[in-house]
């Protein structure tokens, strides 16, 4: 059950207790994230090598391994499908310990991003988080951050 069903009816109802309500949604959010994670340790390989050719696996898991917190964070943060990335995470060996605290960070902040859109926009809110247009702006949003990293690794790559 997508936790958006359950927090946007319930920061309407008491927009006092948003700040708890993302609190919570984050923490109970990221309790599946070890499950995921295990399937992917567990499972994940021989998935992959029945899918994919080994030199695929092998690139996409040295850019998981150099840049595996930032998909953690777009993936916990977009409307991709979370669990995609702890599977992979397992996969690809990431430490569960970045994998959680990264996890509780980027699903806090797109809990933290409802809260502040249902505390502007009031009852208004619940059309918007579940329309398109609330997608696209979370895809522009993954977007900017995606820029903005890239940027940071050509400047860090130039000194």
């Amino acid at each position: 059950m997508p936790t958006e069903l359950l927090f946007i009816p319930l920061g309407l109802a008491n927009p006092e207790m948003l700040l708890w309500y993302v609190f919570l949604t984050a923490i109970a959010s990221s309790m599946g994230a070890p499950v995921g994670y295990l399937l992917g340790l567990k499972g994940g390989r021989p998935v992959l090598k029945r899918m994919f050719k080994a030199k695929d696996i092998g690139k996409v898991e040295n850019l998981f391994a150099k840049h595996g917190t930032v998909a953690i964070i777009i993936a916990g943060f977009s409307p991709f499908p979370y669990q995609v990335a702890t599977v992979a995470s397992g996969a690809f060996r990431i430490s569960l310990k970045k994998l959680m605290f990264w996890t509780f960070i980027s699903r806090g902040a797109r809990f933290c991003l409802f809260a502040v859109i249902i505390v502007v926009f009031g009852e208004e809110a619940r059309e918007f988080l579940i329309s398109p247009e609330f997608v696209y702006l979370v895809i522009i949003i993954t977007t900017v951050g995606l820029l903005l990293y890239g940027l940071y690794w050509v400047v860090k790559i130039r000194k």
